[in-house]
């Protein structure tokens, strides 16, 4: 609200609610085995001194009467046996997913239906002309289209010479223990830390934890970090949950972008023509990736967005 005004944070606010039951009913037509499930949301202080603003922001949502509630410490300590937390808000609009196995299975549903997929093809050419775009692969092919949507994460940094976002490292570890965990089963963790850490059990009754976030220098950098930033989340989870017997099985790491506002670049590029851009920045890629597209199947028919200019290029 401050960095877009009200009105602009709660429309963005309520398009990522109503995302979530989107995706599930994508999930649910697609028949596909990501594993979508509805959650409640804690998103708890992690020092004392968090918990005014963080109170400010439940009143905020109940305001515009999104469905929270917030919890004291001894509350959260009771209900997930979570150490140390002073207290949070408790959202019953949330979901897990396996972004990748979705992102498959949508392809395949489209491909059964005409799509044409080029997988593992590097562009090395864009020609924007005046009524088309034409696509130049690595191979010598060519590709004619009337609009380019391009879905690249961070890699528009190597097409867009603007300093738009923060290239940032995240790290997560995801492994078992040999305790009963039903009671974190049914709600996604996130904390007011810098950097935050997140957590959620997954379908096959594995507990996931990430966080650790720095500044992205390269991948090479990146990924010898690993085996530190592993032990730094398990650390931090011995913490959250001391009782918690953990056996780390995978570690990975990944890159994506921060925004100064929080809010993802969706829209037209001066520098573009035909072209359009879906960047899912801001922390909250799956949810924004629903808005999107939502977004772009407007512009495709010359219709107006709500959101257009609080997710514009050179807001």
């Amino acid at each position: 609200m401050k960095k877009i005004g009200e009105k602009g944070a709660v429309e963005s606010y309520r398009a990522c609610f109503r995302s979530i039951d989107d995706l599930e009913k994508i999930a649910t037509q697609i028949k596909s085995g990501c594993g979508f499930k509805k959650k409640d949301s804690l998103y708890f202080a992690a020092l004392k001194k968090d918990v005014d603003e963080l109170k400010k922001e439940f009143e905020a949502r109940k305001k515009y009467d999104f469905p929270v509630e917030w919890m004291e410490a001894d509350e959260v300590k009771n209900k997930y046996l979570i150490e140390n937390s002073y207290g949070g808000i408790l959202s019953h609009q949330g979901g897990s997913i396996d972004a990748y196995t979705l992102a498959h299975d949508i392809l395949y549903y489209n491909y059964k239906r005409g799509l044409k997929i080029f997988d593992k093809t590097n562009v090395q050419h864009t020609a924007y002309k005046r009524n088309e775009v034409i696509i130049t692969t690595e191979y010598g092919n060519t590709i004619k289209a009337k609009k380019l949507i391009y879905c690249n994460g961070f890699e528009s940094t190597e097409i867009i010479k603007e300093n738009f976002v923060k290239l940032l490292s995240t790290y997560a570890i995801v492994g078992e223990q040999k305790k009963e965990q039903s009671i974190l089963n049914d709600t996604l963790f996130w904390n007011t830390a810098d950097p935050y850490n997140y957590m959620r059990t997954t379908d096959d009754g594995r507990l996931l934890i990430g966080g650790e976030d720095e500044d992205f220098v390269n991948t090479k950098k990146r990924d010898s970090l690993l085996n530190k930033k592993a032990k730094k989340l398990e650390g931090k989870l011995k913490k959250m949950l001391p009782e918690y017997n953990f056996r780390t099985d995978f570690i990975w790491a990944g890159t994506f972008g921060e925004t100064e506002d929080g809010l993802p670049y969706i829209g037209a590029h001066s520098n573009f023509p035909n072209t359009y851009f879906v960047l899912g920045f801001g922390g909250n890629g799956i949810t924004f990736s629903v808005i999107g597209m939502e977004m772009i199947s407007a512009f495709l028919k010359n219709k107006k967005h709500l959101l257009t200019s609080y997710f514009k290029f050179g807001r």
